[in-house]
């Protein structure tokens, strides 16, 4: 879990397989640490990037939901906090 924080701390987005390769694992198993690291207020949700994905080639959406991408970002209060 301290790894996929780690990669999100810079920023820079990423998408579920873009992790799942990086952290040697599945798509499926990055999508339940993401939704675990949101449930326990690491992570927010956020829906959409802004720019509406008009010729995007940055792959950036975390998934989709509705057909729009979904981010996630780290939760400023719990940056330095412990996992449980």
């Amino acid at each position: 879990m301290t790894q996929i924080l780690q990669l999100l701390a810079d920023g820079k987005a990423r998408s579920v397989e873009e992790l799942a390769e990086v952290l040697d694992t599945t798509a499926e198993d990055i999508k339940r640490r993401m939704e675990f690291l949101e449930r326990a207020g690491y992570l927010r949700r956020i829906h959409g990037c802004g720019h509406g994905c008009q010729g995007c080639s940055s792959h950036c959406g975390m998934e989709l939901d509705g057909g729009f991408p979904v981010f996630w970002e780290i939760v400023p209060h719990k940056k330095a906090g412990r996992l449980p």
